[in-house]
């Protein structure tokens, strides 16, 4: 299933576009969990779009790159 996304910085969005979550073992947990994905054309918006995916409190996302040595980027709802 394909889902929309836009990204706003200083209240003007700068992207929108695409994405997919599917279901890929974690190098973290050894399950398979929930990965985010971006199609290849992208653009570079300077965080980690495609990895792991976790949700703290409702109000943080979370995507770590399944790498041992990798990045990750975090996110914070906004209403």
């Amino acid at each position: 299933m394909v889902h929309e996304f836009s990204v706003t910085e200083n209240g003007t969005e700068i992207s929108n576009g695409t994405y997919e979550l599917i279901m890929k073992e974690s190098i973290y947990s050894g399950k398979m969990e929930r990965l985010i994905q971006f199609p290849e054309n992208e653009q570079y918006l300077g965080f980690v779009k495609t990895g792991i995916i976790n949700i703290y409190k409702n109000e943080k996302l979370n995507i770590s790159d399944n790498n041992a040595d990798g990045i990750g980027s975090e996110f914070v709802r906004i209403e």
